[in-house]
């Protein structure tokens, strides 16, 4: 297979001007693009993270349901199947803890927008977690007592929009080479 050169297209080739003096292909401006779109990319990977961090802590907290529910279940009329369903969930609860300290640190980072509390799966039952205490990592490493969460459109919004002290704003970044490229 033969590799491909700029000079192999006609297009490049018949033109009667030097494509190297053109404003795309000058280092910074292709520098200056590179940096756009990669700020760009990180805040909506940013957005993808919040939503998988929630997804994560949620499938934690209904691991742990499951796991409760299975024993208590399986303890006075299977003793062997709850010994080891205890021995797998201790196992688990010990990978959750280290997932959620890793989860903790992560939101100790500039820029942080997302929050440490569980969800509730769709299709999944809440009154199912009822009379059920909470994982040791929601109450020991997020300091959860009780869940009670009420906040309205406007609250949510302001709350969003804070940034923490010494944060670059790249939205203004953003905005600017966005503008430029109307132009």
């Amino acid at each position: 297979m033969n590799a491909v050169n700029v000079a192999d297209f006609d297009l490049l080739r018949d033109t009667r001007q030097n494509i190297q003096m053109l404003a795309w292909a000058q280092p910074a401006n292709r520098e200056g693009m590179v940096m756009y779109f990669s700020i760009k990319h990180a805040k909506e990977e940013i957005c993808h993270l919040n939503v998988e961090i929630r997804r994560l802590l949620t499938f934690l907290y209904d691991n742990y349901i499951n796991h409760y529910r299975a024993v208590t279940t399986h303890i006075i009329t299977n003793p062997p199947l709850t010994s080891e369903i205890s021995s797998q969930w201790s196992y688990r609860e010990r990978i959750h803890e280290a997932i959620v300290k890793c989860l903790i640190q992560t939101s100790h980072l500039p820029g942080f927008t997302g929050n440490l509390f569980y969800g509730q799966r769709v299709g999944h039952d809440p009154a199912l977690n009822e009379n059920i205490p909470l994982p040791s990592w929601v109450t020991r490493l997020l300091g959860i007592m009780t869940v009670e969460v009420e906040y309205d459109e406007e609250t949510l919004e302001n709350i969003q929009d804070l940034k923490p002290e010494g944060e670059v704003d790249t939205d203004v970044f953003v905005e600017l080479l966005e503008d430029l490229a109307i132009c």
